[in-house]
């Protein structure tokens, strides 16, 4: 059996083990207190929110710092840029920066508050045409976000001469210039010319590709309809048939061959 000085030994070596213990668990209190309170006075010198101008090309630890305030050593921005943010359509992002073992995130807000910077180029085409759009009367656009361009009013394309035309541009902050050009519409007169028809020689109840090799060309008009009118032809009977192509331009103008 142990003795009681034995046992008093013991005992002892025991509250020497459980103070040290003591210490060393109030020293990593103190320690991760310490740190606690560097990561809250660290964090307390970013902002809580940021807001940028669409476009920006680069974002710095800088940029999230107040004023006045530097960034500290070993505060990192976690998040991939590229990946957090679109610097091009405005809207709120989420960023997250850390310190040590500590993390604090950061509202992104992308404000487009610059308006478009618009060129425009005047446009010559003719009396009632067609598939003349507003973006066809610009010729460039400087501008962060993506633009819709409108009329501002409906150009009259039934009138020969020229006229103003006003152009809304507006980017996706609902910022808007608007920009002026010039429109001018000749009368059509010329018909459309009808090239390469000529007579086929066929078998009897083979398929015929009437519009083989015919062309249709237009001093304005781009898009010609070509009409065929083949009703005459019997492809299961002998003998000769007359075919007839009909050009007509956006104008009326009209132009027939056979």
């Amino acid at each position: 059996m142990e003795t009681k000085l034995a046992q008093k030994r013991k005992q002892k070596r025991k509250n020497k083990i459980r103070i040290r213990l003591i210490i060393l668990a109030n020293g990593i209190l103190i320690i991760l207190a310490f740190l606690l309170l560097e990561c809250s006075v660290t964090f307390s010198e970013i902002y809580d929110d940021i807001t940028l101008e669409a476009g920006i090309t680069e974002l710095t630890l800088d940029d999230f710092y107040k004023e006045g305030k530097t960034p500290k050593e070993h505060v990192k921005i976690a998040s991939d840029l590229e990946e957090a943010i679109d610097f091009n359509v405005p809207g709120d992002y989420e960023v997250t920066l850390r310190y040590l073992f500590a993390w604090k995130k950061v509202n992104v807000t992308v404000m487009d508050t610059t308006s478009p910077v618009v060129e425009t180029q005047d446009v010559t085409t003719y009396v009632n045409a067609r598939n003349v759009f507003p973006e066809d009367f610009v010729s460039q656009i400087e501008d962060a976000t993506k633009t819709t361009v409108t009329y501002m009013t409906n150009p009259d394309f039934s009138v020969e001469g020229q006229q103003e035309v006003s152009l809304v541009v507006t980017d996706e902050g609902g910022n808007v210039t608007v920009a002026n050009a010039l429109l001018t519409l000749y009368a059509d007169v010329t018909p459309p010319v009808i090239s390469g028809v000529e007579d086929m020689t066929v078998k009897v109840g083979e398929n015929i590709s009437y519009k083989k090799n015919v062309t249709v060309t237009d001093d304005f008009d781009q898009n010609v309809t070509l009409y065929v009118d083949s009703s005459n032809v019997n492809i299961m009977e002998v003998g000769d048939y007359e075919v007839f192509y009909k050009a007509v331009d956006s104008a009326g103008n009209e132009t027939i061959a056979s």
